[in-house]
Formats: structure tokens, C-alpha cells, sequence
């Protein structure tokens, strides 16, 4: 049975953001390239070699910060969060986001350091797209907690990718989760539903998915600066 999902349609250029792993494949053709023959009878000397290196460097930090400036999706997700009514934690491996919403008080915890590969073929006019198959890690996986008054406290795990936030578990806690696709569809809708009357959904997955793009795209200039610097004369 299809899961429903809760939609945002966007179409961008994603520069590199994804996981740092030894098995995900590169994200720039700068890495990727395979190492070119040299001219064993040429020497250009270090210095030259760095100065070039350096400036190279540099021009891929003042397009990439161009990038960011000209692109609407690229503002200040937190103050987007904030906007809405959620205060925000940032750190590290995690951000939490938090806010009440007709009495009831509303988390969501998800990681910051992926950003899932954009499929243009996974649209629902494609008539294959029933066939395709991602794994979780193609996905930002959130955590939801909300809680009500009397202690009561109902946990959620849903996926984000190209902009479609998917309910893929419901509990009461984490040792007793349900998978969503196993109940009736009508009951899958009214779990959707109740999610809309708490303001999870479209406009969230496109703020997590915009943040988690903007996070990685600064973690990736930060390094790109690191490394301009050590190939810089001053």
C-alpha cells in the first residue's frame, strides 16, 4: 500500500552537500578526478603550483557564496523555524526544534550533516516511480515527540526527501512502534491529518531540507577556507 506523503515541489542546483562517508561517492568533479598525467620533463615549481591552487580555491569560495546570496532558499533557515513559533537547538550531530501548538508541546531532532541526492525521475507523473527504490539513508530521518497534557506522549519517525515528508512509524514509545504502511489507509490519512492540525507538514520538510542544504554548504566553505589558507602566502 503507497504511503501518503505530504508534498513541497522545488527545483534547484545543489552544489556539495552530502554525508562525509568512505562509501558515498564524490560530490565534485574536483575530487573525483583521476589523478592526470604529469610532464615528468616540466617543473613549475612549488610555489607556483600553490599560488595557483590558492586562487582556484578562492574563486570556488566567492561562486559558491554567490550562490548562496542570490537564492532565496538559502536564507536563514532558523529564522524561518523561529517564524513559526519553534525555538531551536543547534549542535553538532543534532538539531531540535520546539514549539506548542494547541496544547500540545511539539519536538522534532534530526541530523544536519545529510542532505539526500535529488531523484528529477521520482515525480509522481513518472510511471515507473512505483518501481523505484531508495534506501533510508537517501533520506533525512527525523524524530517527532509530542506531548499532551496528562504525560501522555506519542513518538514518530518520518523520512524527508525532495521536499515530501513520509510518516514511517507511530508509538507511544520507542520499543513499541507501529509501521504505518500496516495499518488501513484510511487511518494512514487521519495520522497525516492530525499531523497538519499540529503545522507538521509541507512547509516543514522544505525548512528541514533547507536547512540541512544551507548547514552543509557552510560546514563545506568553512573547509574550503582551511585548506586555501595552507596554499595562501599569507
Amino acid at each position: 500500500r503507497a504511503r501518503p506523503v505530504l508534498s513541497f515541489s522545488s527545483n534547484f542546483s545543489l552544489r556539495p552537500m552530502c554525508r562525509v562517508s568512505p562509501l558515498s561517492a564524490p560530490v565534485r568533479g574536483f575530487y573525483s578526478t583521476p589523478f592526470p598525467r604529469a610532464n615528468v620533463n616540466a617543473s613549475e615549481g612549488l610555489d607556483v603550483v600553490e599560488d595557483d591552487v590558492a586562487a582556484l580555491l578562492r574563486n570556488e569560495i566567492e561562486t559558491t557564496t554567490s550562490d548562496i546570496n542570490d537564492r532565496n532558499d538559502f536564507k536563514a533557515p532558523e529564522e524561518q523555524f523561529t517564524s513559526l513559533g519553534y525555538t531551536i537547538k543547534e549542535g553538532e550531530n543534532e538539531v531540535v526544534v520546539s514549539k506548542e501548538e494547541s496544547g500540545r508541546s511539539v519536538t522534532l531532532t534530526w541530523d544536519p550533516n545529510f542532505y539526500p541526492q535529488e531523484h528529477p525521475e521520482d515525480i509522481e507523473d513518472n510511471e515507473d516511480a512505483e518501481n523505484l527504490n531508495y534506501d533510508n539513508e537517501e533520506s533525512i530521518e527525523v524524530n517527532a515527540v509530542v506531548t499532551k497534557e496528562g504525560g501522555k506522549t506519542l513518538h514518530l519517525k518520518f523520512s524527508v526527501r525532495n521536499y515530501q515528508l513520509s510518516v514511517e512509524k507511530i508509538g507511544t514509545d520507542t520499543q513499541s512502534f507501529l509501521d504505518l504502511e500496516d495499518l488501513s489507509e484510511e487511518l494512514q490519512d487521519r495520522i497525516y491529518d492530525y499531523l497538519r492540525e499540529l503545522d507538521i507538514g509541507e512547509e516543514t520538510a522544505e525548512l528541514i531540507q533547507g536547512y540541512n542544504r544551507t548547514f552543509l554548504t557552510k560546514e563545506y566553505l568553512r573547509s574550503v577556507e582551511k585548506v586555501t589558507k595552507f596554499f595562501s602566502r599569507n
